[in-house]
C-alpha cells in the first residue's frame, strides 16, 4: 500500500511537493507539481535523513523521526504543515500539557488538598497553566510566554512539584528557546 503526504512549499500556498512511500517509509519518492524528481534512500530516512535537489535548485532533506514524525526540510526550513512546522511543534505542546499533564496535575492537586492542603495559589497557577495550554495549542505564542512565567511562579512558591508544572517547564523551555530565541532555522 502507498500512503503519501502532500505539502506547501510556502506557507498559505498550494500544495505543491508530495512525498509517497511503500509500507513503513521504503520506496521513498518526491513528487513536485505532480511530477517524480527524486527518490529516497530509505536507510538513511531512519538513521540521519537523506537530502535531494528538487527541480527549482532548492534541497530538499528528509527524515524519520519515530514518534516524533516525519522531518521534512526546505533549504533548511521546515515545510508548512510538516511534523517540524513550528506552528505543528507548538499546537501538539499545548495538547499535551492539556491531555496528559492537566489530569495527572489534577489527581495530585485533589490528594493534596484531600490531606489538608492548601487550595489557593497551587490550584490557580494550575488552572492558569491548563488555560495556557489551550492557548498554546491554538497557536497563541504569548500564552508559551505566559505559561512559561506561572511555572516559575509556581516553582517558586510550592515545595511540591506538580506534574503539570514540570512538564510546562520542560515542553516551554524548549518551545522557548526555539521559538523565540533560534537566531535562524538551523541548516542541514
Amino acid at each position: 500500500m502507498r500512503t503519501s503526504r502532500a505539502f506547501p512549499l510556502d506557507r498559505g500556498g498550494p500544495e505543491r511537493l508530495t512525498l509517497s512511500w511503500e509500507g513503513p517509509y521504503g520506496d521513498a519518492r518526491a513528487a513536485l507539481d505532480g511530477v517524480d524528481c527524486a527518490s529516497f534512500d530509505t536507510a538513511k530516512l531512519r538513521r540521519r535523513g537523506d537530502t535531494v535537489a528538487l527541480p527549482d535548485g532548492s534541497k530538499l532533506f528528509v527524515r524519520v523521526r519515530g514518534l516524533l514524525g516525519l522531518e521534512v526540510r526546505r533549504d533548511g526550513v521546515a515545510l508548512p504543515g510538516s511534523d517540524f512546522d513550528p506552528k505543528i511543534v507548538l499546537r501538539n505542546a499545548g495538547i499535551l500539557l492539556v491531555v496528559i499533564g492537566g489530569p495527572i496535575d489534577a489527581m495530585t492537586d485533589a490528594v493534596r488538598v484531600s490531606r489538608g492542603g492548601p487550595i489557593g495559589w497551587p490550584v490557580w497557577l494550575d488552572g492558569a497553566m491548563l488555560v495556557l495550554g489551550v492557548a498554546t495549542a491554538l497557536g497563541l505564542r504569548f500564552a508559551l510566554a505566559l505559561g512559561a512565567a506561572a511555572f516559575v511562579t509556581r516553582i517558586a512558591l510550592l515545595p511540591e512539584r506538580s506534574t503539570l508544572t514540570l512538564m510546562f517547564g520542560v515542553i516551554g523551555t524548549w518551545l522557548l528557546a526555539n521559538h523565540f530565541f533560534a537566531a535562524s532555522p538551523r541548516k542541514r
